[in-house]
């Protein structure tokens, strides 16, 4: 059976884009499981906070992460399911799952 799809090739390739970097992918992982600022964040995955910064703004503009401001510090979290499913199908890829 043979499925077909509908959806916006250009709107799906610009999505694919942004999630293709080893940073952001990490990120997201990150984000579908906890709340966490950006110093933390930075932290984890073992960049400059200004990198970091510059990674979570095309993630922002992409509509994958939410933020949420308290005092002086940002918080982003990603609450997509879709998302999740997401990551989890690309773990599966990667693991050769997929056959």
């Amino acid at each position: 059976m043979t499925r077909h799809y509908t959806f916006n090739i250009t709107d799906a390739a610009r999505l694919l884009d942004v999630m293709s970097n080893e940073v952001r992918l990490k990120v997201l992982k990150i984000l579908v499981d906890r709340e966490i600022d950006v110093g933390e964040l930075s932290k984890q995955i073992d960049i400059a906070q200004s990198a970091m910064s510059q990674h979570l703004r095309k993630l922002r503009d992409a509509r994958l992460v939410d933020v949420r401001r308290s005092g002086q510090f940002v918080f982003y979290s990603c609450k997509h399911e879709i998302v999740r499913r997401v990551l989890e199908i690309l773990a599966e890829i990667s693991r050769g799952e997929h056959c």
